[in-house]
């Protein structure tokens, strides 16, 4: 059972940092080739994707970590998973408000 939460911890983050990796290097330029209009017609749709696939691989990897890490001889294996938790700090205090400001109003994100 150890061995099946430290692997999905494991997953989890990985799942979590291939996509924040993907988005800072791939989509995120590929959307400022674009003019402004065109951007955020793709963005939104983009951003409400990954803030529910994020959240979901964050939260399921931050709990397997939580799990394995309190029941296993070993913290190493926690450690990237709780990076992973790291971020909602972060999304707490920076991200939303931006996210939730009066401009993201006007396209649609009340």
């Amino acid at each position: 059972m150890l061995e099946a939460l430290q692997f999905v911890a494991t997953f989890c983050a990985a799942i979590f940092a291939g996509a924040a990796l993907y988005v800072n290097f791939v989509e995120h330029p590929a959307r400022h080739s674009l003019d402004t209009a065109a951007a955020v017609a793709q963005w939104a749709p983009s951003y409400q994707r990954r803030h529910t696939d994020a959240g979901a691989f964050g939260r399921h990897g931050l709990s397997a970590a939580f799990v394995s890490g309190c029941s296993g001889r070993s913290y190493m294996a926690s450690g990237p998973p709780f990076s992973c938790g790291a971020v909602v700090p972060f999304t707490f205090l920076a991200s939303m408000p931006t996210n939730h400001s009066s401009c993201t109003d006007r396209i649609g994100f009340a």
